[in-house]
């Protein structure tokens, strides 16, 4: 009775540190009472949350197994568990295990969001049969369902069969269906249909409402989606107040300082010296492709044109090297983080490193001759990939700065926890792309991997030409099929999905000049 009434104490102090937002002592508390009583369902089911709260996606696996075990009907430990799988990504398996478990979630009860999750992990897996299969799984359960049918739309969108995603939403659209998710889609193909002003008064409508559907902000992807409308009918004034609210809308961590931090590190780290004697992988490769720089600077475009030739497989966006940078800590026994933990790489590493990543790219391509990652980010671990991959080719995107930022400003890059949140703010957005050019000038000063910079404005002037150097210097023979990039049919899964569909057209040079009242903040950043 004692032992019940101590514990009974600790976890109403534990609940208390949470109610007060005191994260670490309520996660200290909680540990301590399930090392105590590993039988106590309760306990693990809180330290699992806390560590879903704070992305430590490893330590909450574990908690909400146990509880599984304690309490197997428990359907919201399902859930969780199989949410901390999936955001492991894919690793060792995790995004398979994820789907196991929640298919144990739908044998307890019926829970839409696990077919949605579902779903999601076979799009990341670039398993669109099945991925469609799942949608259609859940309209057997939920036939009147707006949201699938929507996110069944997408993917045929996504896969440029613009006429089935239309035929989806359309009769759904004129019979009074205002789901957000199906507006967003009708909108995304309304200029294709001659149906653009009809999307711009449904939204237009949806937000005079006020009202909040599904299980997101919606208000912030119909800000972004009403705002392209406008701008592509010449209403600039009105597109740009609704990308703003849209990006006041959005919660971000994002921290200029620690970004500046990082790069200054960054290029302690990558010193002449210690790029000069650091280990390099054997294992060397000529045919990996990394597409860099910034978002919206033309890597979707580059990725398209090389995708279409028959040798190259384009991998999309993937997350592999942001996830290394992470586990390197571990993999070295040290407690320095990323970049300072590299200096203590040896040549095995290099290899372990290297040699997963290659079998993950292999098995999404099918063994294709060549691969592009298109990862934009990954032009802050230049200094790794040069040790890792030293043969890889490097294609650094290039586009006027001012346009750069600006279509930054006015893409809703999602969830709020993928690193863009530096682009919701005009002046955090010239401060990164500040910083982005002293890295890439320091990689190109340091290392002596071969990088080739593609000009966003050139590749529009004269398609054929800049395509050609960009064969030459991968090493692929010419081919007709990289001029008509906009016939490939793989799946694009990146914002700008969308104008790789169409052939090039030049209206997105010098887009600013349309917004330049709004842009001081953003000049000064960039310029000052």
């Amino acid at each position: 009775m004692k032992n019940k009434t101590l514990t009974d104490s600790k976890k109403a102090q534990a609940l208390a540190f949470v109610e007060q937002k005191r994260v670490p002592e309520a996660r200290a508390l909680y540990e301590e009472i399930c090392r105590s009583d590993p039988s106590d369902a309760e306990a693990w089911f809180r330290l699992g949350t806390i560590n879903l709260e704070i992305c430590a996606m490893a330590q909450a696996e574990a908690c909400f197994r146990q509880v599984v075990k304690l309490r197997p009907g428990l359907a919201i430990a399902y859930y969780n568990l199989a949410r901390s799988l999936e955001f492991q990504g894919s690793l060792d398996g995790k995004y398979d295990d994820a789907i196991a478990v929640y298919r144990q979630l739908l044998q307890i009860t019926h829970n839409i969001e696990a077919y949605f999750n579902i779903a999601g992990i076979y799009e990341k897996q670039e398993k669109f049969e099945e991925v469609l299969n799942t949608y259609h799984e859940a309209q057997r359960i939920e036939p009147d369902n707006l949201r699938l049918v929507a996110a069944e739309a997408r993917i045929y969108e996504r896969q440029g069969d613009f006429e089935k995603a239309y035929a989806r939403v359309q009769p759904l659209i004129e019979a009074g269906g205002e789901a957000p998710e199906l507006v967003l889609v009708f909108a995304s193909l309304s200029s294709r249909f001659n149906r653009r002003q009809q999307a711009i008064d449904i939204m237009e409508r949806l937000l005079t409402k006020g009202e909040s559907f599904g299980n997101y902000n919606s208000e912030i992807y119909l800000r972004f989606a009403l705002g392209k409308l406008l701008d592509a009918t010449g209403d600039f004034d009105r597109a740009f107040h609704h990308f703003r609210e849209g990006n006041a809308l959005i919660r971000h961590a994002f921290n200029p300082d620690a970004y500046v931090n990082f790069v200054e590190d960054t290029m302690r780290t990558f010193n002449k010296e210690f790029v000069r004697q650091a280990p390099r992988a054997k294992d060397r490769s000529d045919r990996l492709i990394f597409i860099i720089g910034m978002p919206r600077s033309g890597t979707t475009l580059t990725e398209q044109i090389l995708a279409s030739h028959p040798q190259v497989y384009g991998c999309g966006e993937l997350l592999d090297i942001v996830n290394m940078t992470h586990s390197l800590p571990e993999l070295l026994g040290t407690s320095e983080r990323y970049p300072q933990c590299v200096i203590s790489l040896s040549q095995e590493n290099c290899d372990i490193l290297a040699q997963r990543y290659k079998q993950h790219v292999s098995a999404l391509s099918g063994g294709a001759d060549f691969t592009a990652d298109k990862m934009p980010h990954n032009f802050n671990y230049l200094g790794l990939l040069a040790l890792l991959f030293p043969d890889a080719k490097i294609i650094h995107c290039v586009r006027d700065p001012l346009d750069t930022c600006l279509s930054c400003y006015f893409q809703n890059f999602g969830s709020p926890n993928t690193g863009m949140g530096y682009t919701t703010d005009l002046a955090t957005l010239g401060a990164y792309y500040r910083q982005y050019q002293r890295l890439m000038q320091h990689w190109k000063a340091t290392l002596d991997i071969p990088v080739l910079d593609v000009s966003y404005e050139a590749l529009v002037a004269d398609q054929e030409r800049v395509t050609r150097q960009l064969l030459e210097f991968c090493g692929l023979p010419w081919d007709e099929q990289c001029l008509k990039f906009y016939d490939s049919t793989r799946m694009i899964n990146t914002p700008s999905y969308d104008q790789v569909r169409e052939p090039i057209y030049r209206k997105s040079v010098q887009r600013w000049k349309h917004y330049e009242q709004y842009l001081d903040p953003l000049k000064k950043a960039l310029f000052a």
